[in-house]
């Protein structure tokens, strides 16, 4: 039960969570609470992470449980715990090495049958990730004002296309997320229109240079025909294939290729046949002066 908690108000993947500890949570109910797990595929490092007191809960239960077992074995992890059946002390670790677990407990807790499209009821069978993919279409369901930069920020994505893989399964969500993305091309896109430059970076002030200098030719723009020209931008950017990803200070647009890898500042001094960023060496510092911001 803690581990789906976990799972679906973290967004963690499977293994993130296996190997988090008490020192990985912090807060309050008053001030907020946050958790450090190692994000695994992306950053490959800790990082604290917002996340509702529901999960502090399962995090202090779980630091309950297993103290004692983490005393034996000098284990940090919190999924371990001694077996209250045994006389001899024996420290039980495999309560989600099985993805069988879940569909255990599903059992054991009566979670209702699914109805199959062509007639028929049968058991769902489970997977930590879904509950990573339920935690982004409840964000966009649950949420007004929900933004793409916030959630592929919290799931720590390099990408937008990453997040896109999380909600196409579901109509309605790939049709809400399909408007919240073109919303934030067309919010970039604006920036770069009438040329915020105090707020462009190397790629935007590319771009305006490239783009708006052809469209003033044809076009004076004015706050009449103003969302005509950001979608002319917009329309552009995807044509040529940006990769637009949002961290929290830039919008950064570093194709993952080796060409770009040479240039972008966060891989100077790095290896050679490198691809695309490395967000893990990235920061505002950094992300200045890079040609792709």
């Amino acid at each position: 039960a803690c581990f789906i908690i976990l799972a679906t108000f973290s967004a963690r993947r499977k293994e993130e969570i296996l190997l988090l500890s008490e020192l990985d949570l912090r807060g309050s109910d008053e001030d907020g609470w946050e958790l450090q797990p190692y994000i695994e595929k992306t950053l490959q490092a800790k990082d604290w992470i917002p996340v509702p007191p529901l999960v502090a809960q399962a995090v202090r239960l779980l630091a309950r449980f297993s103290s004692s077992a983490r005393k034996e074995t000098g284990n940090p992890s919190l999924f371990q715990w001694m077996n209250p059946f045994l006389r001899r002390s024996e420290v039980m670790t495999n309560v989600c090495e099985s993805n069988d677990a879940i569909d255990e407990f599903a059992c054991w807790v009566k979670t209702p049958l699914w109805s199959e499209p062509g007639g028929g009821q049968t058991e769902w069978h489970w997977t930590p990730h879904q509950f990573r993919k339920f935690f982004a279409v409840l964000y966009f369901y649950r949420y007004r004002g929900a933004t793409i930069e916030v959630l592929a920020h919290f799931l720590r994505h390099f990408n937008l296309e990453m997040t896109r893989k999380y909600l196409t399964l579901d109509p309605e969500a790939k049709r809400i997320f399909d408007e919240v993305e073109w919303g934030f091309t067309k919010q970039v896109a604006r920036s770069i229109v009438i040329r915020r430059e105090a707020g462009l970076g190397g790629m935007a002030k590319q771009l305006a240079k490239r783009w708006i200098d052809k469209l003033r030719q044809g076009l004076r723009i004015t706050s009449d025909n103003l969302e005509d020209a950001e979608a002319y931008v917009a329309r552009q950017m995807k044509r040529n294939k940006l990769v637009l990803t949002p961290k929290a200070w830039v919008d950064c647009s570093c194709p993952r290729t080796e060409q770009a890898a040479k240039s972008a500042s966060c891989r100077q001094g790095g290896s050679e046949a490198a691809i695309g960023p490395d967000f893990s060496n990235a920061g505002p510092s950094v992300c200045i002066e890079c040609p792709y911001s």
